[in-house]
């Protein structure tokens, strides 16, 4: 059996992956919440965290952001916390003028506090309910319609300023989410912060880099 070793540094920081990568998952809103979010030191938040599909937050009632996540919004601008907003594939993938109009209800809920919104997830777990090859589909033209909605809003809004957030995107084969990310990317596992890291997905994550690398030699050295 093979194992894999690696040194962490906790607090290290690299150009790859950084503390603006980790944060935390926001379910509901309950009394003191946020003075637990202080507690743990918490800089960062994804809403609705790994309920993509369920809460379905493109889906605009009466034109309207549903209650849960306008709340959310209103309490991240009075705490100033940025935050990562999780968007839905498969059969409740926004259309494009769906897109265009989710875009501009969320930063007309967040007036000038518009920065804080920092990426855009697209969906979460997609192998428990779709094959990878549909949602590399829908990632596909979810993204596209985001970059078309937040063209159409930057113009509109020209004078006031730009909003860009970063797309985020499921990749590979590891067991969540963001290991997946890693591992497609290859991403030095040393890089990373060490305090964020689990060993046992650690570990998961470098064989399925050490697996694939071996698949592209034999690929490579097949006649």
């Amino acid at each position: 059996m093979t194992y894999y070793s690696y040194n962490l540094t906790a607090g290290a920081v690299s150009e790859t992956v950084n503390l603006n990568h980790f944060g935390a998952n926001f379910r509901n809103m309950f009394p003191n919440i946020g003075d637990a979010f202080d507690l743990l030191s918490v800089t960062h938040l994804r809403c609705p965290s790994g309920s993509a599909q369920e809460e379905d937050i493109t889906n605009l009632i009466d034109g309207q952001l549903n209650q849960k996540l306008t709340e959310f919004l209103e309490w991240t601008v009075e705490r100033g916390t940025t935050f990562t907003l999780s968007i839905p594939v498969g059969d409740k993938l926004a259309t494009q003028s769906e897109m265009t109009d989710f875009v501009r209800a969320i930063y007309a809920k967040l007036g000038p506090d518009g920065h804080l919104l920092k990426t855009i997830e697209v969906s979460n777990e997609y192998w428990g309910f779709q094959e990878a090859w549909e949602y590399g589909r829908d990632a596909a033209l979810a993204t596209e319609y985001l970059a078309n909605a937040y063209s159409t809003y930057n113009a509109e809004v020209r004078s006031i300023g730009s909003h860009l957030p970063k797309y985020l995107r499921m990749r590979s084969s590891c067991n969540q989410s963001l290991w997946r990310l890693i591992c497609c990317a290859k991403i030095d596992l040393r890089s990373l912060v060490g305090k964020a890291c689990c060993g046992l997905r650690l570990a998961d994550c470098a064989r399925s880099i050490a697996d694939e690398r071996k698949l592209q030699e034999r690929a490579l050295h097949s006649p």
